[in-house]
């Protein structure tokens, strides 16, 4: 586990603010393509929730709807990784694409 220290002044913090620095770059122009976990998304969209007013659109790769998953029968790997993220992206996000498995 990271100390404080090293947690917060880590690469991982240093991508995070990175992407709110493109998005207020960017505004109205932006397109976001998560091909994975949308947890980033997700903290972006909570700690900054104004950033959503400057996203142009927002594609996801994630979930299971017509065909069975790929971690379990009804789940998706990157839905099922952090579904509290899912959530948090499909209440938040007003236009928001699905690219699932056909």
């Amino acid at each position: 586990m990271p100390q404080d220290s090293e947690f917060n002044n880590g690469p991982v913090f240093e991508i995070f603010y990175k992407v709110v620095e493109i998005v207020n770059q960017y505004k109205g122009e932006l397109t976001i393509y998560c091909a994975g976990r949308l947890t980033s998304l997700a903290a972006v969209l909570i700690l900054y929730p104004e950033s959503i007013k400057f996203i142009k659109d927002i594609y996801i790769m994630g979930g299971a709807f017509t065909v069975p998953g790929n971690v379990t029968p009804p789940a998706e790997a990157n839905f099922y990784g952090d579904p509290y993220a899912v959530n948090i992206v499909l209440q938040t996000a007003p236009l928001l694409f699905y690219l699932h498995q056909q």
